[in-house]
């Protein structure tokens, strides 16, 4: 009905403006506001998967720690060994016992057993993988807000 009163006026209308120009360009516009939205949309995809990647490689280098204190528990006391300094740095040294030195935050660090230290190491992977699980949440819902606007973009 209102379209036909809105086509009605238009034929009617002796306003002197153009009725159909006017909603060519709330069209328009609206289209050009979705686009950007979309675009806005796609930027945040883009930091959320650099902090997936990170959070990954993070995840990584936790399971690996697992696997270095595993293997630690294989050398024995007194036995020579390189202890990594860095990447591909090294310095020789001598297992003197094998308990663990653990940052627990503020630069404080405590002695632990393998055990100890390998349970810390799996509460931090577990709060990276919560993470991770929050931020692929959030990019599963960006991206079904994207195919909802470019949907209505088709119509």
């Amino acid at each position: 009905m209102k379209k036909t009163n809105e086509k009605q006026h238009d034929e009617e209308c002796s306003c002197g403006h153009d009725h159909h120009q006017h909603s060519d360009a709330d069209r328009q516009n609206e289209m050009q506001q979705k686009i950007l939205e979309i675009s806005v949309m796609e930027n945040r995809l883009k930091q959320l998967e650099q902090s997936l990647n990170i959070i990954d490689q993070q995840i990584m280098e936790q399971q690996m720690l697992q696997m270095n204190i595993d293997e630690l528990k294989k050398v024995k006391i007194g036995q020579e060994m390189l202890f990594p300094l860095g990447r591909n740095l090294f310095v020789k040294g001598k297992l003197e016992d094998s308990e663990v030195l653990v940052n627990i935050g503020n630069g404080i660090i405590a002695k632990k057993t393998g055990e100890k230290a390998k349970d810390i190491v799996e509460r931090q992977k577990l709060q990276l993988v919560g993470i991770r699980d929050e931020i692929a949440k959030e990019v599963e819902k960006i991206l079904t807000e994207i195919s909802l606007i470019e949907r209505s973009l088709s119509m």
